[in-house]
């Protein structure tokens, strides 16, 4: 079977998937033949993902709201695979950490996927589905980078997460992973180089150049694909046994 007919027919829930990775995500399980519920908290994004996926699902909320998030994965229904990718990224100095920082981080990162996980592991197993769940993590829940600690604990939460929901909901035949990768090519990642770049007084350029170097495959950013293929891989039934790992897409970064 090809990773193609693994979605053929399949319900999928995305979330973040207005921009970066989850949009790539949603338009590539869309082409598989899956049915979609891209989730996100700006229209706007969803309007045009929907020009691009006319029969795709959008589900507009703000995963910071508990209840209201809630309810609305409530309503999509039981579904075969998850993509826990909503998250965000405020780069702060450990010294310049504030409450609101950090609340509004932990929440997004780490409270929603228990949140929506929680409701989907739930549908799954009313359902009898032997499904799958993907959490978003970072190769920075392993190797810390100026200006993130919150967002580097966010990551190392999602990784202990992804192992704890393996373990508890693997009984019930649903698998659950983490991808962990470098820098992907998204507006979050560009509006992390203009921060840190500005607090380290470097140029971009200077910047990505100084990360560059410390990995041994010599390139830290990546095309978006990239990602989805892997994802996708875990995602499907391709890879049965495989649960409660994190993989790891950072060109040996975290081994220098």
């Amino acid at each position: 079977m090809s990773l193609k007919d693994s979605f053929e027919g399949k319900r999928v829930l995305v979330t973040g998937a207005g921009r970066g990775i989850g949009r790539g995500v949603a338009k590539r399980l869309y082409e598989y033949g899956a049915t979609v519920y891209a989730l996100a908290r700006t229209q706007a994004h969803l309007d045009t993902l929907k020009e691009e996926c006319p029969d795709i699902n959008i589900v507009c909320v703000d995963l910071e709201d508990w209840v209201v998030a809630r309810e609305a994965v409530k309503m999509i229904g039981p579904v075969d695979h998850l993509v826990n990718n909503a998250a965000i990224l405020v780069g702060e100095n450990f010294m310049d950490i504030t409450p609101e920082v950090f609340d509004k981080m932990m929440a997004v990162n780490v409270r929603a996927p228990i949140n929506v996980g929680q409701v989907v592991a739930r549908g799954m197993m009313d359902e009898g589905i032997k499904g799958s769940i993907v959490n978003m993590s970072s190769d920075a829940s392993t190797t810390p980078f100026p200006a993130t600690t919150v967002y580097c604990l966010t990551k190392a939460a999602i990784d202990m997460l992804t192992k704890a929901m393996a373990v508890e909901l693997g009984p019930h035949k649903i698998r659950v992973n983490s991808i962990n990768p470098a820098g992907i090519a998204t507006d979050m990642l560009t509006g992390f180089y203009e921060s840190i770049a500005l607090k380290e007084g470097k140029s971009v350029e200077e910047l990505k150049s100084d990360i560059n170097s410390r990995v041994p495959l010599g390139t830290y950013e990546m095309d978006i694909s990239e990602i989805v293929n892997a994802i996708l891989f875990l995602l499907s039934n391709l890879c049965p046994l495989i649960s409660g790992e994190s993989l790891f897409i950072d060109g040996a970064l975290r081994h220098t």
